[in-house]
Protein backbone atom coordinates (compact mmCIF):
# COMPACT_ATOMS: atom_id res chain seq x y z
CA UNK A 1 0.00 0.00 0.00
CA UNK A 2 1.39 3.49 -0.92
CA UNK A 3 2.27 5.80 1.31
CA UNK A 4 1.52 9.68 0.81
CA UNK A 5 3.90 11.48 1.17
CA UNK A 6 3.98 15.44 3.12
CA UNK A 7 4.70 17.94 0.87
CA UNK A 8 5.38 21.33 2.80
CA UNK A 9 4.03 23.32 -0.68
CA UNK A 10 0.96 21.75 -0.19
CA UNK A 11 0.68 23.23 3.43
CA UNK A 12 1.87 26.86 1.95
CA UNK A 13 -0.49 26.63 -1.55
CA UNK A 14 -3.65 26.51 1.10
CA UNK A 15 -2.41 28.97 3.41
CA UNK A 16 -1.62 31.25 0.92
CA UNK A 17 -4.99 30.48 -1.06
CA UNK A 18 -6.37 31.22 2.32
CA UNK A 19 -4.99 34.62 2.87
CA UNK A 20 -6.18 35.55 -0.65
CA UNK A 21 -9.92 34.23 0.31
CA UNK A 22 -9.71 36.57 3.23
CA UNK A 23 -8.36 39.56 1.78
CA UNK A 24 -10.94 39.66 -1.27
CA UNK A 25 -13.43 39.49 1.29
CA UNK A 26 -12.14 42.10 3.13
CA UNK A 27 -12.20 44.00 -0.44
CA UNK A 28 -15.70 43.02 -1.25
CA UNK A 29 -16.84 44.44 2.29
CA UNK A 30 -14.72 47.57 2.46
CA UNK A 31 -15.68 48.49 -1.47
CA UNK A 32 -19.33 47.77 -0.42
CA UNK A 33 -19.12 50.45 2.50
CA UNK A 34 -17.10 52.69 -0.20
CA UNK A 35 -19.63 52.74 -2.48
CA UNK A 36 -22.13 54.02 -0.30
CA UNK A 37 -20.39 56.45 0.76
CA UNK A 38 -19.78 57.70 -2.51
CA UNK A 39 -23.32 57.70 -3.81
CA UNK A 40 -24.66 60.02 -0.64
CA UNK A 41 -22.44 62.99 -2.00
CA UNK A 42 -23.37 62.53 -5.18
CA UNK A 43 -27.10 62.95 -5.13
CA UNK A 44 -26.23 66.31 -3.29
CA UNK A 45 -24.14 67.14 -5.97
CA UNK A 46 -26.88 66.11 -8.64
CA UNK A 47 -29.30 68.56 -7.23
CA UNK A 48 -26.70 71.38 -6.56
CA UNK A 49 -26.37 70.93 -10.19
CA UNK A 50 -29.84 70.97 -11.08
CA UNK A 51 -30.45 73.99 -8.83
CA UNK A 52 -27.55 75.81 -10.73
CA UNK A 53 -28.67 75.14 -14.13
CA UNK A 54 -32.02 76.06 -13.19
CA UNK A 55 -30.56 79.95 -12.49
CA UNK A 56 -28.34 80.09 -15.79
CA UNK A 57 -30.84 78.91 -18.15
CA UNK A 58 -29.54 82.55 -20.52
CA UNK A 59 -26.43 81.30 -20.34
CA UNK A 60 -25.88 78.19 -23.23
CA UNK A 61 -21.84 77.72 -22.10
CA UNK A 62 -22.59 77.43 -18.51
CA UNK A 63 -25.55 74.69 -19.37
CA UNK A 64 -23.54 72.31 -21.70
CA UNK A 65 -20.99 72.52 -18.59
CA UNK A 66 -23.44 71.56 -16.35
CA UNK A 67 -24.99 68.91 -18.32
CA UNK A 68 -21.54 67.66 -19.08
CA UNK A 69 -20.89 67.25 -15.42
CA UNK A 70 -24.22 66.03 -15.08
CA UNK A 71 -23.48 63.12 -17.35
CA UNK A 72 -20.59 62.52 -15.75
CA UNK A 73 -21.91 62.11 -12.08
CA UNK A 74 -24.31 59.86 -13.33
CA UNK A 75 -21.41 57.49 -14.86
CA UNK A 76 -19.88 57.55 -11.46
CA UNK A 77 -22.90 56.47 -10.20
CA UNK A 78 -23.32 54.17 -12.23
CA UNK A 79 -19.88 52.39 -11.29
CA UNK A 80 -20.53 52.21 -7.85
CA UNK A 81 -23.58 50.60 -8.13
CA UNK A 82 -21.84 47.84 -10.61
CA UNK A 83 -19.10 47.73 -7.77
CA UNK A 84 -21.84 47.18 -5.11
CA UNK A 85 -23.18 44.12 -7.20
CA UNK A 86 -20.28 43.02 -9.21
CA UNK A 87 -19.27 40.10 -7.20
CA UNK A 88 -22.80 38.47 -6.88
CA UNK A 89 -24.88 39.64 -10.44
CA UNK A 90 -25.27 37.56 -12.76
CA UNK A 91 -25.80 38.47 -17.32
CA UNK A 92 -29.47 38.01 -16.36
CA UNK A 93 -29.83 41.78 -16.84
CA UNK A 94 -28.14 41.63 -20.65
CA UNK A 95 -29.36 43.39 -23.28
CA UNK A 96 -27.74 44.04 -26.88
CA UNK A 97 -25.28 46.71 -27.11
CA UNK A 98 -23.39 48.69 -29.49
CA UNK A 99 -19.81 48.75 -29.38
CA UNK A 100 -19.56 51.98 -30.66
CA UNK A 101 -21.45 53.67 -27.65
CA UNK A 102 -18.56 52.12 -25.93
CA UNK A 103 -16.03 53.46 -27.53
CA UNK A 104 -17.61 57.42 -27.56
CA UNK A 105 -18.21 56.56 -23.41
CA UNK A 106 -14.83 55.59 -23.21
CA UNK A 107 -13.59 58.45 -25.58
CA UNK A 108 -15.59 60.96 -23.60
CA UNK A 109 -14.28 59.96 -20.05
CA UNK A 110 -10.46 60.34 -20.55
CA UNK A 111 -11.09 63.27 -22.87
CA UNK A 112 -9.63 65.54 -20.55
CA UNK A 113 -6.11 62.91 -19.60
CA UNK A 114 -5.85 62.09 -23.05
CA UNK A 115 -5.74 66.39 -24.29
CA UNK A 116 -3.08 66.37 -21.17
CA UNK A 117 -0.82 63.62 -22.27
CA UNK A 118 -1.30 64.21 -25.91
CA UNK A 119 -2.36 60.77 -26.78
CA UNK A 120 -4.06 60.16 -29.75
CA UNK A 121 -6.77 57.68 -29.61
CA UNK A 122 -7.76 56.40 -33.34
CA UNK A 123 -11.18 54.05 -33.85
CA UNK A 124 -10.15 51.96 -36.59
CA UNK A 125 -13.74 50.76 -36.97
CA UNK A 126 -16.14 48.11 -35.70
CA UNK A 127 -18.66 50.58 -34.16
CA UNK A 128 -21.14 48.94 -35.56
CA UNK A 129 -20.55 45.85 -34.11
CA UNK A 130 -23.30 44.23 -31.84
CA UNK A 131 -22.64 42.27 -28.19
CA UNK A 132 -24.80 41.00 -25.45
CA UNK A 133 -24.27 41.52 -22.20
CA UNK A 134 -24.50 43.65 -19.07
CA UNK A 135 -24.16 47.07 -21.17
CA UNK A 136 -22.41 48.93 -17.79
CA UNK A 137 -20.19 46.32 -16.87
CA UNK A 138 -18.77 45.61 -20.27
CA UNK A 139 -18.27 49.94 -19.95
CA UNK A 140 -16.71 49.12 -17.10
CA UNK A 141 -14.16 46.58 -18.44
CA UNK A 142 -13.63 48.51 -21.70
CA UNK A 143 -12.59 51.43 -19.33
CA UNK A 144 -10.11 49.77 -17.33
CA UNK A 145 -8.39 48.37 -20.55
CA UNK A 146 -8.47 52.08 -21.75
CA UNK A 147 -6.96 53.46 -18.42
CA UNK A 148 -4.67 50.81 -18.31
CA UNK A 149 -3.41 51.54 -21.94
CA UNK A 150 -3.44 55.21 -21.01
CA UNK A 151 -0.91 54.87 -18.00
CA UNK A 152 1.61 52.48 -20.61
CA UNK A 153 2.27 55.08 -23.75
CA UNK A 154 4.10 58.16 -23.06
CA UNK A 155 3.72 61.43 -23.75
CA UNK A 156 2.64 61.75 -27.45
CA UNK A 157 1.77 58.15 -27.59
CA UNK A 158 -1.32 56.31 -29.33
CA UNK A 159 -3.95 54.03 -28.70
CA UNK A 160 -6.51 51.95 -31.21
CA UNK A 161 -9.57 51.17 -30.86
CA UNK A 162 -11.42 48.34 -33.01
CA UNK A 163 -14.44 45.44 -32.81
CA UNK A 164 -14.32 42.29 -35.53
CA UNK A 165 -17.11 39.53 -35.79
CA UNK A 166 -15.64 36.26 -36.30
CA UNK A 167 -18.24 32.89 -37.13
CA UNK A 168 -18.58 31.69 -33.70
CA UNK A 169 -17.36 35.31 -31.34
CA UNK A 170 -16.40 38.81 -31.70
CA UNK A 171 -13.95 41.13 -30.51
CA UNK A 172 -13.35 44.18 -28.80
CA UNK A 173 -9.50 45.35 -28.98
CA UNK A 174 -7.39 47.59 -27.25
CA UNK A 175 -4.22 48.04 -28.27
CA UNK A 176 -1.42 50.85 -27.23
CA UNK A 177 2.08 51.89 -28.37
CA UNK A 178 3.42 50.90 -24.13
CA UNK A 179 6.51 49.59 -22.73
CA UNK A 180 4.80 46.11 -23.21
CA UNK A 181 4.85 43.83 -20.34
CA UNK A 182 7.12 40.61 -19.87
CA UNK A 183 5.52 37.21 -19.95
CA UNK A 184 5.92 36.70 -15.87
CA UNK A 185 4.07 39.61 -15.48
CA UNK A 186 1.42 38.88 -18.42
CA UNK A 187 1.20 35.20 -16.10
CA UNK A 188 0.26 36.83 -12.89
CA UNK A 189 -1.93 39.92 -14.88
CA UNK A 190 -5.70 38.90 -13.67
CA UNK A 191 -4.46 37.40 -10.06
CA UNK A 192 -6.07 39.80 -7.53
CA UNK A 193 -4.13 42.26 -6.27
CA UNK A 194 -1.03 42.31 -8.67
CA UNK A 195 -0.51 45.32 -10.24
CA UNK A 196 2.38 46.77 -12.21
CA UNK A 197 1.93 50.40 -11.28
CA UNK A 198 3.43 50.09 -7.75
CA UNK A 199 1.41 52.54 -5.60
CA UNK A 200 -0.59 53.51 -8.33
CA UNK A 201 -2.60 50.34 -9.03
CA UNK A 202 -4.59 47.89 -6.60
CA UNK A 203 -4.18 44.90 -8.26
CA UNK A 204 -7.92 44.35 -8.82
CA UNK A 205 -9.16 46.38 -11.74
CA UNK A 206 -7.94 43.53 -14.24
CA UNK A 207 -8.99 40.82 -12.03
CA UNK A 208 -12.54 42.32 -11.32
CA UNK A 209 -12.87 42.67 -15.39
CA UNK A 210 -11.86 39.22 -16.09
CA UNK A 211 -14.14 37.99 -13.89
CA UNK A 212 -17.13 40.13 -15.43
CA UNK A 213 -15.71 39.00 -19.24
CA UNK A 214 -16.34 35.26 -17.77
CA UNK A 215 -19.83 35.71 -16.95
CA UNK A 216 -20.43 36.89 -20.58
CA UNK A 217 -19.20 33.13 -21.60
CA UNK A 218 -15.98 35.30 -22.85
CA UNK A 219 -12.44 35.96 -22.26
CA UNK A 220 -9.51 38.92 -22.13
CA UNK A 221 -6.78 37.92 -24.18
CA UNK A 222 -3.47 39.64 -24.15
CA UNK A 223 -0.57 40.14 -26.41
CA UNK A 224 2.31 41.88 -25.11
CA UNK A 225 5.96 42.67 -25.97
CA UNK A 226 8.23 44.61 -23.96
CA UNK A 227 9.68 47.46 -25.80
CA UNK A 228 6.94 47.25 -28.71
CA UNK A 229 3.12 47.63 -26.77
CA UNK A 230 0.03 45.33 -25.99
CA UNK A 231 -3.04 44.25 -27.58
CA UNK A 232 -5.97 43.41 -24.87
CA UNK A 233 -9.10 41.63 -26.62
CA UNK A 234 -12.13 41.16 -25.26
CA UNK A 235 -13.56 38.46 -26.70
CA UNK A 236 -17.23 37.10 -26.32
CA UNK A 237 -19.91 34.69 -28.06
CA UNK A 238 -21.07 36.17 -31.43
CA UNK A 239 -25.22 37.18 -30.84
CA UNK A 240 -27.04 36.42 -33.49
CA UNK A 241 -29.17 39.31 -34.08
Amino acid sequence: MGRYLYRPTDRRARETALRMAEKLELTGRMTSVIAHEINNPLEAITNLLYLLSTETRANAKSLDYIEKAQYELERISGITKQTLRWSKESVQNAELGKVGTLFEDVVRLFASKTRNRQVTVTIIGGEDVRFYGVVGQMRQVMANLVSNALDAVTVGGHIWLDAVTHEQTMEIVVRDEGAGMSKEVQRQLFQPFFSSKGDLGNGLGLYISNEIVERHGGRILVDSRPGIGTTMRISLPAHQI
